[in-house]
């Protein structure tokens, strides 16, 4: 057998990042009701004052990655806890 080959067989499966088109993203108006109903001010003061996420550009319109926005949950709930 190729040692080439054989050593490929032997490595554990890495996983692999996922590319764009596998990533789930958000509407401005799915962020709004994903957080309770925020209003577009709400919004605009989080990304402004509050370190939320910033939201990808497609065609003029904001598109939030949702394994972005988990991790911001999560250090947000992080910090509340200690």
């Amino acid at each position: 057998m190729n040692d080439l080959a054989h050593s490929a067989e032997e490595r554990p499966a890495q996983p692999r990042a996922l590319s764009r088109a596998e990533r789930r993203y958000l509407t401005s108006r799915q962020i709004k009701k994903r957080y309770g109903n925020w209003s577009d001010m709400t919004l605009w003061r989080q990304l402004k004052f509050h370190g939320f996420p910033k939201p990808l550009r497609i065609n003029n319109r904001r598109y939030w990655d949702e394994k972005t926005l988990d991790a911001h949950d999560a250090a947000l709930a992080e910090a509340e806890a200690a």
